[in-house]
Order: structure tokens, then sequence, then C-alpha cells
């Protein structure tokens, strides 16, 4: 798109709204791009975060939903609390719309947010994706004047931000496509206690589909909920459906198991750009991919994810 505004409050919506109209009557193959505020930032120009993404919808007619969010904070593993609720917030908003949502996500320490490691780079990624975002942007490409080691310094050399990020564009390429025409109908989250949802009062899904319920073995879990947008969400089978399952949290290795319906009897996996077909019955053990692969087990109803950090798994159903 072309860049427009980065952070308008409310106030501007009826002014931006009559200037996107006019530029897509001049430019129909383009777009206006219009980045919104995260949820932390406090002064929208409305009384609620909720009624400034509703207002912008109504108002605004692009055809994306943009805004940035810095989760990382300094100490390992810590996000901000309000971290899951922004990503289902917009999630939920903009699937009643059929409207897709990108997220910028951080690429270098922001105030009191981190410098992120490759890991924690990819955990960010893969968890807005698990949240439903169709787009990924990152801040910033150019490291501005008074910040440090983003993607490419001041003089033009490459860092090694730049580098995590290449491969990581790449490793997404797969899941990215099977899941960019799919509805995102939300997350399920091992512990919402201290990371509340959006939906549901705040507890979000607990089941989906095939899966009957989340537990996690060894620190908690973030499952994103898809399904093909030719399918409605209570049909007759599971054909369609779709889970990527991340950590909640980054720097973390998880362990977690799913109970499924006793109906399905195999899976399509995918971790980064390997694909396989994987037969429950009688399965002992897999590895999904030789660099850094996450392990899968099934008994008596139950599928045991060992995921390592940064890493996510696509189930197809």
């Amino acid at each position: 798109g072309e860049y427009v505004i980065d952070e308008p409050t409310a106030v501007r919506y009826n002014e931006l709204g009559d200037f996107a109209q006019r530029f897509m009557q001049a430019m129909p193959d383009e777009e206006p791009y219009i980045n919104l505020y995260p949820i932390y930032a406090g002064s929208y120009g409305t009384s609620t975060y909720d009624a400034y993404i509703e207002e912008y919808i109504d108002k605004v007619p692009t055809k994306t939903l943009s805004y940035d969010y810095y989760g990382l904070m300094s100490t390992p593993g810590q996000i901000t609390s309000d971290y899951y609720m922004n990503l289902d917030l917009v999630r939920s908003k903009t699937l009643k719309y059929r409207m897709p949502f990108w997220v910028i996500t951080q690429a270098g320490a922001v105030d009191a947010r981190k410098q992120p490691t490759e890991k924690e780079e990819r955990w960010s990624v893969w968890s807005n994706i698990a949240g439903g975002s169709k787009g990924i942007s990152y801040f910033c490409y150019w490291t501005p004047s008074e910040f440090d080691d983003y993607m490419i310094e001041r003089d033009g050399t490459k860092t090694d931000m730049y580098y995590y990020i290449q491969k990581l564009n790449a490793d997404i390429n797969t899941i990215g496509k099977k899941l960019l025409p799919a509805h995102a109908d939300g997350v399920i989250l091992s512990n919402i206690k201290y990371y509340p949802l959006y939906d549901n009062a705040g507890k979000g899904r607990t089941k989906y589909g095939p899966i009957q319920s989340v537990s996690a073995v060894s620190n908690h879990v973030a499952v994103g909920c898809f399904r093909d947008a030719r399918r409605s969400e209570n049909g007759e089978n599971y054909k369609g459906y779709k889970v990527l399952v991340v950590a909640q949290n980054p720097a973390k290795d998880i362990t977690t198991r799913l109970t499924l319906d006793t109906s399905v009897t195999s899976i399509t996996v995918t971790q980064n750009n390997t694909s396989k077909v994987v037969n429950l019955t009688n399965l002992t053990s897999v590895k999904v991919a030789d660099e850094n692969g996450i392990d899968l087990n099934y008994a008596d109803g139950k599928l045991t994810l060992n995921i390592p950090e940064g890493e996510a798994l696509l189930i197809e159903f």
C-alpha cells in the first residue's frame, strides 16, 4: 500500500475516510496504508480500544487493518499482559467484516522492550500468525538515529537481525500460504490467568473442531484455530480445520497434549516448509523436520507435541 499516516487518533477518521475513498477512486489498483495504535498506547481519541478499532472499520474504507505491537519485555520470556487481548480483539473485529489484518512486530529494542534474539523474533511472528494476522511487518528496517541494531545499520551494514528475518520470512512461506485464505476463529491459551483474551469474556476458546482439550505438559501453549473459508464452523466432519501450535510465551521449549476426537485417524503436519502426512494408527513417534525438528507421538486419543523454542507446528485435519 501507499503510506498515509501512522497511529492516528479516532478524531481523524472522518478525514481519513474521505481521503481513502478519493485515493481508491483515483488509483483502484493501489491501497492507502494506515497503521493504528496498539492497545497499550492509551490515547486513541475514543473511550476504549474496542471503539477505536470498530470506528476505524466503520469510517475508513481500507481493505486491510494494520496495527503495531511491541510486546517483548526486557526480562526473557516476559511479554506485555495485553498481548493476546490486542491480537484477539482485532481478529474478532476484522473477521466479522471479512477484513484481513496485519501486525508490525518489533525487530529491535523499543523503549522498555528488549532487543529480540533470533528465537524470540521467530516466536513473535509465529504467535501473531496463530492469532490470525495475514501480514507481518517489522519495526524497523533501517536503524533510526535513536536506536541500534535493527536490520540495517545507519552505514548500510546488514545486522544479524537482517539474516534472522530473512530466514524467518522464508520459513513462514508454506504455512502462510495455507492460512492466508482461512478464517481465523480464535486462540486456545493454556494459561489465561495472566493473558486474557477478547472473546468469550476473556477466556477465548477451550476446544475447537476435533480438538477436545489442550493441556500444557511443560510450559504454556497457544493454539491458533482456523478453518477453510468454504465451510461453516459446525460442519459434519473436520475436513478443512487447521490449528497452529506455538509456545504461549517466548524463550521456552514446550510440551503440550491435544486430546482429539476418536474419528481422527490421520493428520498433515507442517513445520516451516516441511510437510508430512501422519497416520495416527499405531504411531509411536515422528520428527517433522530435520533442523530443530518437532517430535510428536500419539496414544489413547492424545497427541503429544515437543516444540523447540522459536518453532511452530501447523496441523491440518
